[in-house]
């Protein structure tokens, strides 16, 4: 029996995606492959036929290439903090169906995937947490009710993959906050896009007029210095990391006011 979707729901935003990783798997095969997600669509009810129609064209397969070199970058940099913390945490901020952390799994770390409720029982058919892994349903603003269920005793390396421009800046900077006072030496991965870029994506991807979402300019994006690390002064979405200690310096000088500076 196939899991359903609908259209115009929360669960479609977890497609888009999964299908460009399942197009650029298909038009590109030497470069990518990613077996998951061609596995997953045969497992999910949807009415594809707009995007296949539309999965040819230049924009689509430029969409599915940026998808995937997203994923391949954040693979690349929690990689990078699991050399040299071999036993560290690694925590799917807003997970849908990714498995980035399946791919980046060094035998001995332990694999966190985040989402709502209802996105985690959809996850829990189709991607059972397997060895060292759990899927904890949860509203990622509320960090005292998740961050307490992972371990951050061997360091912990944090990706969003996707997930910001659902976030108000306020959000995002409190989230990072958080994570700095509970892990000092941990990481946060993310990709991130300028004011054009988060207009263009609401517009689309996120569908502002359609769903009622409150107006980009009051969501994150990034700026040349937004954080000590990142690339992210382009239209496109890039991707950046932070380091949480030092970003918590940051945060805090730049946007707290003088009676929460300190620490």
């Amino acid at each position: 029996m196939k899991y359903k979707i609908e259209k115009n729901t929360v669960q479609e935003t977890l497609i888009i995606p999964l299908y460009a990783r399942k197009v650029c798997s298909e038009l590109y095969p030497a470069l990518y492959r990613d077996e998951t997600s061609i596995r997953l669509l045969m497992e999910i009810e949807y009415d594809f036929s707009e995007a296949e129609q539309k999965s040819r064209s230049l924009m689509q397969r430029f969409g599915a290439l940026e998808v995937t070199m997203r994923q391949n970058d954040l693979a690349v940099e929690v990689r990078a903090y699991l050399k040299s913390h071999p036993n560290a945490s690694v925590v799917n901020l807003g997970c849908g169906l990714d498995n980035t952390g399946r791919t980046c799994d060094n035998g001995s770390c332990r694999l966190y995937n985040l989402d709502f409720p209802d996105v985690i029982t959809m996850r829990n058919e189709l991607l059972p947490a397997g060895e060292r892994e759990e899927n904890i349903p949860c509203d990622l603003n509320d960090t005292a009710a998740w961050l307490g269920r992972i371990d951050l005793a061997q360091g912990a390396v944090f990706f969003a993959s996707g997930v910001f421009y659902y976030f108000l800046k306020e959000q995002v900077r409190a989230l990072v906050l958080a994570l700095a006072d509970a892990c000092p030496e941990g990481a946060l991965v993310f990709d991130a896009a300028n004011q054009t870029a988060v207009r263009m994506i609401a517009k689309t991807w996120l569908k502002v007029q359609r769903s009622g979402m409150l107006e980009p300019i009051l969501r994150f994006r990034m700026h040349r210095r937004s954080f000590p690390r990142g690339t992210a002064a382009c239209v496109f979405p890039a991707g950046a990391i932070c380091w949480l200690q030092q970003s918590k310096r940051s945060i805090r000088q730049r946007v707290l006011p003088p009676s929460r500076q300190s620490g």
